[in-house]
């Protein structure tokens, strides 16, 4: 029998005590050791939701998220929270993406877990160092970045930010940008404009081609688009990544572009244009206004 109370924390010695009486008659039963105040301390019960997830209805994991969102997650032991906040969570979302991966037919079931937990996943994750982002956090990532669905690909990439940074190159050259470039083409105009708003975070990864071949070639046809406001922010975003653009692509595309740009019917395109050439002429990254 154990009879020490060594590591145990305060408050739990008389519960071990009922339950290590020498009268087998005597003994306290478990339901009375996790009747103690710890085991309703919203740490306690949050690691065992946790381990729940997915037992729990949506309506649930979505109250449960948005309590550790709200600052509840602040007043936990850095140490749980990522080694095992995060760890779990990380583990459901890589579990998840494959099992859509898998089973395209499934995909959907899974999108809601999914939803609700990568916002504060990218958050968590975005903390950790690069290399440690890579070796944890970067697996899943790289799976969700897979899958086809656009709430996700919409919460990957409002979660860049964060980060972002850590990203390896040789993945957002591989595979990354080629999907999250599929959203250029994409018949939704917000999912459009998503995509085109993220690229700024991945330009300084991006391999010579990825940058002076493929993304040029999308901002370009975005100038062309239906919606005003694409066209304006491409011309924008042209702008921005022209310091990082080789001469031969500067001189092919980047004054086509522009031209293009300054005889748009809409102003905010004209004006960006005519911005973003001023910038350029001085040797700088355009800028501008937004679209409307």
């Amino acid at each position: 029998r154990c009879r020490g109370t060594t590591g145990l924390p305060a408050g739990l010695g008389r519960y071990h005590a009922k339950m290590a009486a020498a009268d087998p008659a005597r003994r306290a039963p478990a339901a009375k050791f996790l009747q103690a105040k710890m085991f309703k301390a919203p740490l306690v019960e949050g690691l065992v939701f946790l381990g729940e997830l997915h037992l729990k209805e949506p309506e649930e994991r979505a109250l449960f998220f948005r309590r550790l969102a709200g600052g509840e997650l602040r007043r936990w032991p850095p140490a749980v929270v990522d080694g095992k906040v995060l760890a779990l969570l990380l583990g459901d979302l890589e579990l998840a993406a494959r099992a859509a991966t898998a089973n395209p037919q499934q995909a959907q079931a899974q999108v809601p877990l999914l939803l609700q937990t990568l916002p504060l996943v990218l958050r968590l994750a975005g903390r950790l160092g690069a290399a440690a982002f890579q070796r944890r956090a970067q697996p899943a990532l790289a799976a969700l970045y897979g899958l086809g669905d656009r709430g996700v690909r919409v919460a990957l990439l409002g979660g860049l930010p964060h980060y972002a940074d850590k990203l390896d190159e040789a993945l957002v050259n591989g595979s990354i940008f080629d999907q999250v470039c599929m959203g250029f083409q994409d018949n939704s105009p917000a999912m459009r404009e998503v995509t085109l708003k993220s690229m700024i975070h991945f330009v300084d990864h991006l391999s010579d081609k990825n940058l002076n071949d493929k993304l040029v070639k999308y901002l370009s046809r975005l100038q062309g688009d239906t919606e005003a406001g694409l066209r304006t922010n491409a011309t924008i975003l042209l702008g921005k990544v022209a310091g990082r653009l080789s001469e031969k692509t500067r001189d092919k595309v980047l004054v086509p572009a522009l031209i293009r740009g300054l005889r748009d019917p809409f102003p905010h395109a004209r004006m960006a244009a005519v911005r973003t050439m001023g910038a350029v002429s001085c040797g700088g990254s355009g800028g501008g206004g937004g679209g409307g």
